[in-house]
């Protein structure tokens, strides 16, 4: 069985390239563990696959926005140099759900606004 359960936060905009008839998605999200001086953030690289679940979620999929994704874990290895290898990991995505929506006019508003005096 291969299946990876990962939440986080998307770290820029996704880039929708199209093969023939299959689209795809990539984006990447950030991913934090531990608290504290022991917190540790992964980068994790990720593939959407499907034009009509591309398009229903290419708007709302915007630096920030929060997503829990579940999928397949996807390793390939490539020769980068005579004889010298290097693994690409990504996870294969088969459910995302938005847990956090972030677009381009909240980042444009300040999060607090100030209260005035009477």
């Amino acid at each position: 069985m291969n299946k990876v359960i990962l939440t986080g936060n998307l770290v820029k905009e996704i880039e929708v390239k199209t093969f023939g008839k299959t689209v795809v998605a990539n984006f990447t999200i950030a991913n934090n563990r531990g608290y504290g001086e022991n917190q540790k953030t992964s980068f994790i690289r990720c593939a959407l696959f499907g034009e009509s679940r591309v398009e229903a979620l290419e708007k709302y999929l915007v630096t920030g926005t929060g997503v829990l994704i579940e999928g397949e874990l996807d390793i390939v290895t490539k020769e980068v140099e005579d004889g010298e290898y290097v693994n690409f990991t990504s996870v294969i995505v088969d459910k995302l759900e938005i847990t956090r929506f972030k677009n381009k006019e909240e980042e444009e508003q300040p999060k607090y606004k100030k209260k005035g005096r009477k």
